[in-house]
């Protein structure tokens, strides 16, 4: 196997040099073909000055042509010495280039040159007849189009020989040539603009556009700020182009032909984050599109991102609610399923409002193709499905990643689509999405700011520390749940055509019924079914999808509940006739919503919850008896019968083998007699009613206590507890392990082994960073504080996505408590 990855690995990089040297071999045919081209312009304009030293006077001859007769020299020799040494087969750039300098002279002189030009041409008729029979060699063009050539040709210097050096390898003895001759362009460059006016700026648009044949960018006060070769992600493709940037216009030129332009009005800089396969990307959504871009390394993102920031600072506009989309991550659906698929979890955030909205790739195709067929003046990508057998693969997906961020980030810019209810329809955003600054601003953010200002001054609780933590993590983002209400709980009220029943468990055998309509948000069924049940504080309850294999997936707050319940009843045809075989074969349950204690803080806050909430205390109760079933929390034989005494008094039930089975696994029960099980419960139930009796308090409440106080210091107890695969490890404690299980609190992350749940190790949040989540992968890095080496963690699990979140919710937690 290692051999094969290394065959692999070498085949990989021989193609990757392969294409670089071929790459390398075009960049130094357009720099030879491109200057022969350059270097015939100027002599034309050096004739016409030698032919017109006779008809005109010295002094406009001097002022128009300038030093044009020094610059055919310089680019002559340049050509001449790079020409020869490719025909030799030499190093071919050992070239002096410090004559170019004397372009400055050139730029200084330009504007002079050309108002001399209009002079001559209304007073000298012999000069006008003189370039009028000259429009053949001219090939159309004006005069001043040729004295624009110098200005257009030394930026390409800097762009061309960048593309070569990138492109050639270090231990090629024409390499240190390449960057040393790039760096001087690159300074006589920049000496150069520095000289450039206005009017300058505006000749360089006009000669670009003559050069692509695209007359409709030269308009009056359009100038170039700066050109750059970059790299473009373009369906699923990095593309080698050269951007130019102007005040209020992004022209991309790919091969010598206009590849995209896009408006720079109202247009954004995105900054993203680095994934798996891409690093350093960021890109530009305009009016009528978007330019992914993926810079070199990290200090040219910056850079360039500087650059762009400060150019479109100078270009803005007012608009009025700016909308940022944002890819968050992604999640494995339905992974024991034929309808397994990936989804994508995208965060649309317009003004202050973010909602949430969850789409699968096949959706987003049908939309580009909607999109293209209603507005075809927006430029979209192609959404292809030629590689669905690899669909699964991080790199595709990564790349989905950034296809769909950018077609919603299209769409929901383009100011035309904005008024279409189809492609909010198709998003899943609801009907009044562009109101929605408008609707939040009536939330009276008053009465926040004067609770906010009193916690500080009341007894500490739960809610209190909780409800200060969400609003300060939340900052100046308002949840699209927050801001509308949909749900319509009464189950005995009259169903319109949109709505449809739902039940929620709270339990395994209990649950409530609600109807919600097609858009009604996890966030607001919560906080019903709390009004519903009494329960007197919900905000660290979520919702949580079980399926058929009791796998848990968790519903973020602004996911649409009637999608997933109607997921459930249009599965395909292979997928119900696979669930009807194993249903029969095997023992399944039936896919559900239930309502979970998700977020967990400090114990004394819990506590003081929990006694002040008998909905709480016997929900909790309820989890603690699940999780002792299902093995999460592993006890001794004395501790699963003080456990059995404590359920029955709270229960007030009598012990019989029927309440054994509930509350004891049963491969744990089939290790001892159950006369023995029944015989040591009864004792011990005997001497906890006693012991119960001599406190002045209702038995089951008294029950409840010593009963959370007994699992208090499990490794599970007031914990997120996942069961994990290991992928990849440094730490010499963990490398026998192939599964264990993370334990998440708000003061660290353990690391549990899964036969008995003991810790091997537990890390501090401040030395986990980089935390990235990809379909059925997390991974991050820790910073060991003794060693202070990093190390990469990796690991195999379907909750990857929520995993992320919580320690995400955690850091914050442990950086603002």
């Amino acid at each position: 196997m290692e051999q094969n990855s290394l065959i692999v690995r070498f085949f990989k990089q021989w193609i990757k040099k392969r294409k670089m040297l071929k790459y390398r071999l075009f960049v130094i045919k357009e720099i030879i073909e491109t200057e022969r081209k350059y270097v015939a312009d100027i002599k034309l304009l050096n004739d016409f000055r030698q032919e017109l030293k006779d008809q005109i006077l010295p002094f406009y001859q001097e002022k128009i042509f300038q030093n044009v007769n020094d610059l055919v020299e310089i680019n002559f020799r340049f050509l001449s010495k790079i020409d020869v040494a490719v025909t030799q087969k030499q190093v071919i750039f050992n070239v002096d280039v410090t004559d170019f300098a004397q372009y400055s002279i050139y730029f200084i002189g330009y504007n002079e040159a050309i108002k001399q030009h209009k002079e001559l041409l209304k007073s000298d008729q012999n000069y006008t007849i003189f370039l009028k029979n000259r429009k053949a060699q001219m090939r159309g063009l004006e005069l001043e189009d040729f004295l624009a050539k110098p200005f257009q040709r030394t930026p390409k210097y800097d762009l061309l020989f960048k593309d070569l050096y990138k492109n050639t390898p270090r231990s090629h003895p024409d390499y240190y040539n390449i960057v040393k001759l790039y760096y001087k362009f690159l300074n006589i460059n920049q000496e150069n603009n520095m000289s450039m006016d206005k009017n300058q700026r505006e000749m360089q648009v006009k000669a670009l556009s003559q050069e692509l044949n695209v007359p409709e960018i030269s308009q009056k006060d359009r100038m170039l700020i700066f050109q750059e070769t970059s790299t473009i992600l373009h369906n699923n493709q990095e593309m080698q182009v050269i951007a130019y940037f102007m005040n209020d216009l992004l022209l991309i030129e790919h091969q010598k032909k206009v590849f995209k332009i896009v408006s720079l009005d109202e247009a954004q800089l995105k900054d993203q984050v680095d994934v798996q396969n891409y690093s350093n990307l960021f890109s530009i959504a305009g009016q009528d599109g978007i330019v992914q871009f993926i810079a070199e390394d990290k200090l040219v993102k910056e850079k360039r991102m500087k650059q762009i920031t400060a150019l479109l600072k100078h270009n803005a506009k007012n608009n009025q609610f700016q909308i940022q989309v944002t890819v968050l991550g992604t999640r494995e659906m339905d992974n024991h399923t034929f309808s397994k698929h990936t989804q994508y979890i995208v965060e649309i955030k317009i003004q202050i409002v973010a909602v949430k909205i969850y789409v699968r790739y096949r959706d987003m195709a049908n939309l580009s193709n909607y999109i293209k067929q209603r507005f075809p003046k927006l430029q979209v990508e192609d959404f292809s499905n030629k590689k669905w057998l690899q669909s699964h693969h991080s790199k595709i997906i990564e790349q989905r990643q950034i296809l769909i961020e950018n077609l919603i980030q299209s769409i929901l810019t383009f100011q035309e689509s904005k008024e279409d209810k189809q492609i909010l329809q198709m998003l899943g955003l609801p009907e009044n999405f562009n109101e929605l600054p408008k609707l939040n601003q009536k939330v009276d953010n008053a009465i926040k700011n004067n609770f906010r200002s009193q916690v500080l001054f009341q007894k500490k609780n739960l809610r209190q520390v909780f409800d200060k933590f969400l609003d300060e993590a939340q900052g100046d983002r308002v949840n699209v749940s927050q801001v509308i209400e949909t749900i319509m709980y009464n189950p005995n009220a009259t169903k319109a055509g949109d709505e449809r029943e739902v039940e929620i468990f709270l339990t395994d055998r209990q649950k409530v019924v609600i109807n919600i309509k097609a858009n009604t948000f996890a966030y607001e069924i919560i906080k019903v079914i709390a009004q519903m049940i009494n329960l007197q504080y919900f905000r660290d309850f979520k919702l949580y999808e079980i399926d058929q294999y009791s796998n848990y997936r968790l519903i973020d707050d602004d996911e649409q509940v009637h999608k997933i319940v109607e997921k459930w009843t249009h599965q395909g045809f292979l997928t119900k006739s696979y669930q009807k075989i194993e249903k029969l074969l095997t023992r399944v349950s039936v896919q559900r919503i239930q309502l979970r204690k998700c977020y967990y803080i400090e114990y004394e806050l819990e506590i003081t919850e929990i006694k002040q909430d008998p909905k709480r205390r016997n929900l909790i109760l309820d989890y603690i008896y699940e999780d002792i079933q299902n093995r999460v929390i592993i006890l001794s034989f004395d501790e699963y019968c003080l456990v059995v005494a404590l359920y029955l008094i709270i229960n007030q039930k009598k012990l019989d083998e029927q309440q054994l089975k509930e509350i004891i696994p049963a491969l744990t029960l089939k290790t001892r007699a159950v006369k023995e099980w029944i015989q040591t419960s009864n004792r011990v139930y005997s001497q906890m009613q006693i012991e119960i009796e001599k406190f002045k308090q209702p038995q089951e409440y008294v029950a409840s206590q010593i009963l959370i106080n007994l699992l208090r210091n499990t490794s599970v107890f007031n914990r997120n507890v996942y069961y994990v695969d290991i992928d990849q490890i440094e730490d010499q404690e963990l490398k026998n392990l192939v599964n264990v299980y993370l334990a998440l609190s708000s003061r660290n992350l353990s690391i549990l082994k899964p036969q008995n749940k003991q810790q091997v190790t537990q890390l501090e949040y401040n030395s986990i960073s980089e935390i990235k989540s990809f379909p059925n992968n997390l991974k991050f890095t820790y910073s060991d504080q003794m060693t202070k080496k990093q190390q990469i963690w990796s690991f195999n699990t379907a909750n990857s996505y929520e995993i992320k979140m919580l320690i995400n919710f955690y850091s914050n937690y442990q950086y603002i408590k």
